[in-house]
């Protein structure tokens, strides 16, 4: 209260008044434009067409194939985001799935990978890429699965929840949309 009391000397003042008004009206400019910010759904959400209206709520994965990302939403706000690299020649499934199960650790192709989240397409996971740490993600590599720094793969892991029966019925894991 006391600054609503003096803020028409301090603005209106003669020594300086005219600045004190700019530097004021720029305060209040910036300040509507980050609360502006705040209520808008974030940019790369509104780039993606390929999302059902069914995936606007909640806990969900996208992953674009085209840019080689995973994003990870709550509604329409990007938790994080981590670049990928799909599968080679097409391999990686394009649709809607659900995560069906995780493993801590396992082997794939007789190499250790950690952080598995599989999907509910065949033999599809987000996995780390611990045994060739030289790899650089962006590019389709794998042979379907969505490969991840560990610290991505990591992530997914603890974001998602996997499919299970709950009262006798199947409650599907956490949606995940992969579109090109």
């Amino acid at each position: 209260m006391l600054l609503i009391i003096q803020l028409p000397w301090f603005i209106n003042n003669n020594e300086g008044g005219f600045l004190m008004k700019k530097w004021f009206s720029a305060f209040l400019a910036f300040t509507a434009f980050i609360a502006a910010l705040t209520l808008l759904p974030s940019p790369a959400f509104a780039k993606s067409p390929h999302i059902p209206d069914h995936y606007h709520s909640g806990r969900w994965v996208e992953v674009d194939i085209s840019a080689q990302k995973a994003y990870l939403w709550i509604d329409q706000q990007l938790q994080a985001e981590h670049q990928v690299s799909t599968g080679k020649n097409n391999n990686t499934p394009i649709g809607e799935f659900f995560i069906d199960y995780q493993r801590q650790s396992q082997k794939m192709n007789g190499k250790p990978v950690r952080w598995v989240s599989y999907i509910s397409a065949r033999n599809i996971a987000f996995h780390n890429t611990q045994w060739d740490l030289t790899i650089k993600m962006g590019k389709p590599r794998s042979n379907g699965c969505i490969r991840m720094y560990t610290e991505g793969a990591h992530a997914i892991y603890d974001f998602v929840q996997t499919s299970r029966y709950q009262n006798g019925k199947l409650k599907r894991g956490t949606p995940v949309c992969i579109h090109k």
